[in-house]
C-alpha cells in the first residue's frame, strides 16, 4: 500500500516511511534500527502517549482486538506480581503493577499502528486466534476473572497465614484470661481438645 495515500497525518506518514526503510514490512524482529539515523530511530522506537494510556491508546487508534489482548495480558501480569509479593513478603509500590503493560504498549504502539494502516493487520501473527473481536473480549474477561479469583485466594491465604493455633490445654488459667482480654484476640484460634 502506498503510504502517501493513507488516511493519517504527515507525522504518521513519516514514521511509516521510517519503518519501511528499517525493514519493518518483514516483521518486528527484522527491523534494522542501525540502518536509520538516531533521530529517526527515537521517533519510532517509543510512544509516550501509549506508555501513559496503555491499552486505551490502542482503543483510540481503532485497534480493539490488540487492546483487549493487552488488557488481558496486563491482568495476568498482576497475578505474577502478586505471587511474587506473596512468596517474597515484599511490599510492591502500586506503580510496579502498571509499568510492565505500559512499557509493552509504549514500545509496540507505533509498530502496531504501522502494521494496521500499511498492512491491514488486526492481530499479531502469534496471537491470530484473537483476530475476532469476540475472541479478544472472551480472553480479556477470562483473564480478568482469573485475576480477581487469584487475588481473592491470595488475600484470604495471606490473612490466615498469620493465625497462631493454640490449644487452651497448653495455657494455665491466668495466661488464658490475659489472652482473652487481648483486643487482638482474632489472631488466635482456640481448639477445644476436650469433648
Amino acid at each position: 500500500m502506498n503510504i502517501d495515500q493513507l488516511d493519517v497525518n504527515e507525522k504518521w506518514k513519516r514514521k511509516f516511511e521510517i519503518f519501511e526503510k528499517a525493514g519493518a514490512n518483514k516483521g518486528y524482529s527484522n527491523i534494522n534500527y542501525n540502518g536509520i539515523e538516531p533521530k529517526q530511530r527515537n521517533l519510532i522506537m517509543f510512544n509516550s502517549l501509549a506508555f501513559i494510556f496503555s491499552p486505551f491508546y490502542y482503543f483510540v487508534k481503532k485497534m480493539p482486538e490488540k487492546a483487549l489482548v493487552l488488557l488481558g495480558i496486563g491482568f495476568l501480569m498482576v497475578i505474577i506480581l502478586e505471587l511474587f509479593r506473596f512468596f517474597t513478603a515484599l511490599t510492591l509500590p502500586n506503580i510496579v503493577y502498571a509499568i510492565p503493560l505500559s512499557a509493552l504498549c509504549g514500545i509496540f504502539a507505533n509498530y502496531d499502528f504501522y502494521r494496521k494502516k500499511v498492512h491491514c493487520e488486526k492481530m499479531w501473527k502469534k496471537f491470530s486466534v484473537f483476530s475476532s473481536l469476540w475472541a479478544a473480549i472472551l480472553f480479556c474477561v477470562i483473564a480478568f476473572t482469573i485475576t480477581i479469583s487469584s487475588l481473592y485466594l491470595l488475600e484470604t491465604s495471606q490473612s490466615t497465614k498469620n493465625i497462631t493455633v493454640i490449644s487452651h490445654t497448653d495455657l494455665d488459667d491466668k495466661a488464658l484470661e490475659q489472652l482473652m482480654a487481648d483486643p487482638e484476640i482474632n489472631k488466635f484460634i482456640f481448639e477445644d481438645n476436650q469433648k
